[in-house]
């Protein structure tokens, strides 16, 4: 891709125009990272760019901001014109965008330092001193903070996002104002803020920065109200709020679903406490709970429905006991099926590697021989689906049965082939069923 991309910026130099690598791609060759994408600024107009590229495809995704899409090798490059902004009245976007023939004014319009490099292939533009803020693992605003900040809340979040994913340090000055400026969030759409959020979460760290930053108060409030909530029993030393944020921090999985329900899987606890004789706190049914609180939440900043579906199940289930039988392994399988409930065995690592660390060896294990059975039930090809049954609807016609029977005798056979009380064979299953009706009807 890099050859692609210079190949682009050797083709713009030739036709008499400035071009240049820009933002993350710098960054990341700076950093010693392979950048995921190449995006190249330029002093060439969009018409420009088109009458120089006219020998390859062109796609004018973003022709309206100066973006044309340059297609090599079936791999998109995003070419943009030097730009400078306008002012911004709403806190979201510039009221006006105007093309320039000069780098430094398209760099002096980026978010951070370290996003605010250019690169020729032969030397890298650093007006910002972001290469400095690399080795110095520090994250800065371009110009003034509080400024770049009001243009553009959603800077806060993409500054939390860069400092977690590359555990730098926030400069000073930019976390005063993010702290002071949290409330303009309001200005920015639920599905951009829900966006940068999974970023955050997915990082180390990324949650306590939004709660440090009072990022939270405005992004969910009610979460906040978690770190009140003592928990004082023989599985915790933590209150709700901090033990949340680490059962993130050591969940395994690096899956969306797992970090959003351990975010989220406590949530029932505030309504639900309560203290016994000998002052111990219990949360009976706080799942319950904390799955009515999570629905708000998902539907709040819209998430789609698959995600939304799946993290309600698994913060449903995730206080419950593994018993490491097949029986029950079956059982769980076939109410949530085989991807949620290894999901569901990350989400029980990440909550009970944030309780009591003189417990966690021993349930650690017991969450480890659960997901072995699991895979033996899986590799053994076992029954725990009607899909799984040796008979069918069909067999159960055959039998006599009327349509709207059909699955609740199926559910029969599921339930007693699970249990063992009778062999997956279909005559086995044919007979037992024969016999099962007969002690309902004679």
């Amino acid at each position: 891709m890099i050859k692609n991309a210079m190949r682009i910026i050797e083709k713009l130099n030739n036709s008499g125009f400035e071009a240049y690598l820009c933002g993350g791609a710098v960054r990341d060759i700076v950093m010693n990272n392979i950048p995921k994408d190449y995006d190249i600024t330029t002093s060439a107009t969009p018409n420009e760019i088109i009458k120089v590229f006219n020998d390859f495809l062109i796609i004018p995704t973003g022709i309206k901001h100066g973006t044309i899409t340059v297609m090599i090798e079936n791999i998109p490059y995003e070419i943009t014109t030097f730009r400078k902004d306008g002012k911004y009245s709403d806190g979201r976007r510039p009221d006006s965008v105007e093309y320039t023939t000069s780098l430094l004014d398209d760099l002096s319009r980026r978010d951070i330092t370290i996003n605010a490099m250019a690169s020729n292939g032969s030397e890298i533009i650093d007006p910002y001193n972001g290469r400095q803020d690399i080795e110095d693992k520090l994250i800065c605003c371009v110009g003034n903070p509080n400024n770049r900040i009001t243009e553009d809340a959603l800077r806060m979040l993409r500054i939390i996002r860069f400092a977690s994913k590359y555990k730098f340090a926030i400069e000073s000055k930019t976390f005063d104002a993010i702290k002071n400026n949290g409330y303009l969030l309001s200005n920015i759409a639920k599905e951009r803020i829900r966006d940068e959020f999974n970023k955050i979460i997915m990082n180390d760290f990324g949650l306590d920065m939004l709660v440090y930053s009072r990022l939270m108060e405005y992004i969910y409030p009610e979460f906040l109200k978690l770190f009140s909530v003592e928990q004082n029993n023989p599985y915790h030393i933590y209150d709700v709020g901090n033990h949340s944020l680490m059962s993130v921090l050591y969940s395994g999985k690096k899956d969306l679903r797992v970090h959003l329900a351990l975010f989220l899987h406590d949530m029932g606890k505030i309504e639900t406490r309560t203290i016994d004789e000998n002052g111990i706190d219990h949360f009976k049914y706080h799942a319950k709970y904390s799955v009515t609180k999570a629905q708000e939440f998902l539907m709040k900043y819209k998430y789609d429905n698959k995600t939304r579906e799946d993290v309600l199940t698994l913060i449903k289930y995730h206080d419950i006991e593994f018993i490491p039988e097949k029986k029950y392994v079956k059982r769980m399988l076939n109410n949530i099926g085989q991807e949620l409930l290894v999901l569901l065995c990350d989400v029980k690592i990440g909550d009970i590697s944030a309780q009591n660390p003189d417990l966690f060896e021993q349930r650690k294990n017991e969450v480890l021989k659960f997901l072995e059975i699991i895979n033996e039930v899986i590799e053994e090809e076992s029954c725990f689906q009607i899909k799984d049954l040796a008979v069918n609807g069909y067999d159960m016609i055959e039998l006599g049965l009327q349509r709207e029977e059909i699955g609740t005798a199926l559910n029969k056979l599921l339930e007693v082939v699970i249990n063992e009380v009778v062999e997956n064979d279909k005559e086995k299953l044919k007979e037992y069923l024969i016999k099962y009706i007969e002690n309902i009807y004679y």
